[in-house]
């Protein structure tokens, strides 16, 4: 399969992802023509299953409802019937794409939904139902996402294998073989091939779903787009509340923006969007920074707590089965942990690479070059 870097010029030029998939990076640009190449007409009947992965919040289910909306737009202008790019997504879908979060329903349920049944399958089945991937006067759906796919039960983890392996698919109860010419869409954050070393994760379906796989970058590594997404963002909401009074006032500030790209974003595309979200509905009353701040305090104070606690719990549980030493005292467990938290700073560090009025903003009370030197000694501790 092409690379997304290796695509010829005539992938270059597509209105509706520069409208829907904003940013200058090399990074979001390979993103895009890595789309295109996957809707393309010589690929796109060629596709079964796109695996999409990346952190949690860092927008897998929207670059798949982009990647969905995109196919539509795609076949719309082929025929001449083109909606403008700067539609809404929900324009393109229609009934052309659907979605099921795996870990919100039961197997049976998402065998149903997914397969359909039979008449007499189950007590409440009266009579027989089609399901997404199709079957009689059933809608054709072009795409289907399957989200948070590494919480699928190994059961349904072998039903999908033959899906993928065939393009065939048997009705709950039904005994006949069906076809489907629907497209799957996978998304997952987790880290599948540590799932399999674990036996967790079928290694046969992994290597079946990962031909085709979009990875998505953390907002952190999209520090080039942010103001582009961050614009996006706000625009996307405005039209949503445009005829609320009084709401469509104060935009984001150049100020603001500029904060933005220097923040770390734990929580990725999502966390900028909520924000935004705020920003927008209290017509600027506060600071994007302080919007951001006080979400992150509440998030982080549930958050620590709960990381703080397993891991207490898997290092006392680790010595009461053998596994691991006694700490020689409470204070010798409390350096233990405080040497993780100083290992976690170092990665922080690494990874971020704040600069002198960002570590000023986060330590008031310290000089950035003391900071600096403090973590080059933890970092060689």
């Amino acid at each position: 399969m092409m690379s997304a870097s290796a695509m010829p010029a005539q992938f270059d030029n597509d209105e509706f992802l520069e409208t829907h998939l904003p940013g200058r990076s090399a990074a979001n640009a390979a993103l895009r023509r890595r789309i295109r190449e996957l809707n393309s007409p010589r690929v796109d009947s060629l596709v079964r299953v796109v695996l999409i992965r990346g952190e949690s919040g860092a927008g897998k289910t929207y670059l798949a409802d982009i990647l969905a909306a995109h196919r539509e737009w795609m076949v719309t202008r082929n025929t001449g019937a083109s909606l403008a790019a700067e539609s809404p997504l929900s324009t393109f879908h229609e009934s052309k794409y659907q979605k099921i979060l795996i870990p919100s329903f039961p197997d049976t349920l998402i065998e149903s939904e997914l397969f359909g049944y039979e008449a007499g399958a189950f007590t409440d089945a009266k009579t027989a139902k089609p399901g997404l991937l199709g079957g009689k006067n059933a809608p054709e759906y072009r795409d289907i996402l399957l989200d948070e796919i590494a919480d699928a039960s190994r059961p349904m983890q072998a039903k999908l294998l033959t899906l993928l392996d065939t393009g065939e698919f048997r009705p709950v109860g039904g005994r006949e073989f069906r076809r489907t010419e629907a497209r799957l869409l996978l998304a997952t954050n987790r880290d599948l091939e540590s799932m399999i070393r674990a036996g967790d994760f079928r290694e046969d379906l992994f290597w079946r779903m990962s031909q085709l796989t979009i990875d998505v970058p953390p907002l952190r590594n999209q520090r080039e787009d942010i103001p582009d997404i961050a614009r996006h963002i706000e625009a996307s909401l405005r039209r949503d509340i445009e005829e609320a009074p009084g709401v469509l006032e104060r935009t984001l500030s150049e100020a603001e923006i500029e904060w933005a790209q220097h923040h770390h974003w734990p929580g990725n595309v999502r966390e900028l969007r909520d924000a935004i979200r705020i920003h927008v509905f209290e017509n600027g009353a506060r600071t994007l920074a302080e919007i951001v701040t006080q979400m992150e305090a509440r998030m982080h104070a549930g958050t620590r707590r709960a990381v703080i606690s397993r891991q207490v719990s898997v290092r006392l549980g680790a010595v009461l089965k053998g596994e691991q030493d006694a700490p020689a005292s409470l204070d010798d467990l409390l350096k233990e942990f405080a040497a993780d938290v100083r290992q976690a700073l170092v990665d922080w560090y690494d990874a971020t690479e704040p600069t002198p009025e960002v570590l000023q903003r986060l330590f008031p009370g310290v000089k950035p070059s003391s900071v600096r030197s403090k973590i080059s000694e933890w970092r060689g501790a």
